[in-house]
């Protein structure tokens, strides 16, 4: 660097920058004094009577709320003719009554887990053997690695099984549930 910066300031071009600098400074100054008095802006807007007089001018007690300068006067809208046809009779409330709640879901229950129902034995009088776990097979559904067989039992339970290949079962087959597994009854 230099070690004397005067030869720079007085350089035309230093000069002349600063110059138009000082000059747009001053005129962004006078644009926003213009601005703030409303001189310039969207369309110069007259000023209202009501914002010019001092409250000297104004009569007091002409209206409520209202002041008015002298020569001004309050114009009130005329009353509607009265009609001759008499207004209907208001209806009477009726009340809408709270809607109920939606009722909650069942439960879902795993697939896993054994009867969806207790299992009762019946007494049937007329007939010679009642088979409490017997039942049909209603559906056998592949579910990835594994197969679930659903069975609708004489009591009108159901219970969901699973095998981890298919088993040698069909739907509509009848079937017994035996010491943890389902056995078809084709041979009995």
């Amino acid at each position: 660097m230099e070690a004397n910066p005067a030869p720079l300031r007085s350089h035309p071009a230093v000069i002349a920058s600063i110059v138009l600098a000082a000059v747009a400074v001053t005129a962004c100054a006078v644009v926003g004094i213009a601005y703030m008095l409303g001189w310039v802006g969207k369309g110069v807007v007259p000023p209202t009577p009501g914002s010019i007089a001092t409250p000297g001018q104004q009569l007091a007690g002409t209206a409520p709320d209202m002041g008015l300068l002298p020569g001004e006067t309050l114009v009130t809208m005329p009353e509607p003719p009265k009609s001759a046809i008499p207004p209907p009779a208001p209806r009477p409330l009726v009340p809408i009554p709270e809607p109920t709640p939606p009722a909650k879901p069942a439960p879902v229950r795993p697939a896993y887990e054994e009867r969806s129902e207790t299992t009762r034995a019946r007494i049937v009088p007329d007939r010679d053997t009642l088979c409490v776990n017997c039942g049909i097979v209603a559906s056998i559904v592949p579910r990835g690695d594994f197969w679930d067989v659903l069975v609708r039992y004489d009591d009108g339970s159901t219970q969901t099984l699973r095998y981890p290949e298919r088993p040698r079962l069909r739907p509509g087959e009848r079937v017994h549930f035996e010491d943890g597994r389902l056995l078809s009854d084709r041979g009995r």
